[in-house]
């Protein structure tokens, strides 16, 4: 089921409203067909294009949503785990820019977000409902690991639909 609206900040709803069904693992699942058809048929001459000057590459915008996962699911341990302490937030400019995912290799890159993902899965997995209804704070929003988990699954359909839209037109 997906989180009650009070398990998480407003900004992050925009996430959690794309994803329809509300099987957290059955859409992890979907997700990881996602990257083998959508993303491995993209080639690494175009996983470097950028659709206007100073916007991310595809490279970039894949490696901003695999950093982004792996923060998010040290959040999503930390608050099932417990923790009190609030997690802090992240500039995500500042990790892409830094990130130098444009001099990688793209086939690398695909094959390292497939194991993410699937991280992702077998993490929440071994997560139960009273873990996953936890809720602690973030970036100084409230979070549940649940929500964490459909965040992790729209934030990738909206730049899904991003790389459709501005990148492959």
């Amino acid at each position: 089921m997906k989180p009650p609206k009070n398990a998480y900040g407003e900004y992050f709803g925009r996430y959690i409203d794309l994803v329809k069904s509300e099987n957290l693992f059955a859409e992890l699942e979907e997700s990881l067909v996602q990257i083998d058809s959508f993303w491995s048929s993209l080639s690494e001459e175009k996983s470097n294009f950028r659709y206007s000057e100073g916007k991310w590459s595809i490279k970039e915008l894949l490696q901003h949503i695999m950093d982004t996962e792996r923060i998010f699911n040290y959040r999503a341990l930390s608050i099932a785990r417990g923790e009190k302490t609030a997690l802090l937030g992240y500039d995500h400019d500042e990790y892409a820019m830094s990130s130098k995912a444009d001099s990688r290799n793209w086939n690398d890159m695909l094959e390292e977000y497939k194991i993410i993902r699937k991280s992702t899965l077998l993490l929440f997995k071994g997560f139960d409902n009273d873990q996953l209804d936890l809720i602690g704070t973030a970036n100084g929003l409230p979070l549940s690991a649940r929500a964490v988990g459909f965040i992790c699954v729209g934030h990738e359909m909206h730049h899904l639909s991003v790389v459709k839209e501005r990148y492959l037109t």
